[in-house]
């Protein structure tokens, strides 16, 4: 995804100046009864091809906390919600991460924005999907985000058992 048009990655210190601090929510919010309703798809590790190289769209990442301000913007695509991060960089976020109050957003779940570069053919371990994006794991131990269309499932090769079948 690319950075919408027109909005900048200021630092949200306008934002943060008139609500109350990170701190303040994680204390004042249980965000442990959000959980079931933002939990990812958990794959248990599913192997993947990459069938289209992917590039990453950004050459940072971001990373926030359970409970982390954002200031959000009004640019939604496919249920990716552009957010500007306390240190002023920009990321798409799934809505479901965040709950929404005004021109700000609360971190729900710990969540990396990084995209995992892919060329055809390399092999993957998928862990979970958000938005149609996969969290990827590559044979060096790299992880990022990678988009689903980019992939396709692989069966794992175990060892067949004297009738055939995989075990």
């Amino acid at each position: 995804m690319t950075s919408p048009q027109g909005l900048r990655a200021d630092p949200i210190q306008p934002v943060s100046k008139h609500v109350k601090t990170q701190e303040s929510y994680s204390s004042h919010y249980d965000f442990s009864l959000w959980k079931p309703f933002v939990e990812v798809l958990m794959m248990g590790g599913k192997d993947y091809g990459v069938i289209t190289e992917h590039r990453a769209s950004f050459p940072y990442s971001v990373e926030l906390k359970v409970g982390e301000i954002v200031a959000m913007t009004e640019k939604e695509e496919d249920g990716w919600t552009w957010c500007i991060c306390k240190d002023g960089l920009g990321a798409w976020v799934p809505k479901e991460y965040l709950m929404r109050e005004d021109n700000k957003g609360i971190a729900l779940v710990k969540y990396n924005s990084t995209e995992l570069n892919v060329k055809v053919g390399e092999r993957l371990s998928c862990s979970k999907e958000a938005r149609g994006w996969f969290w990827c794991a590559n044979q060096k131990g790299e992880r990022g985000w990678v988009p689903k269309t980019k992939l396709r499932r692989v069966q794992n090769e175990r060892k067949k058992d004297q009738s055939g079948t995989r075990s």
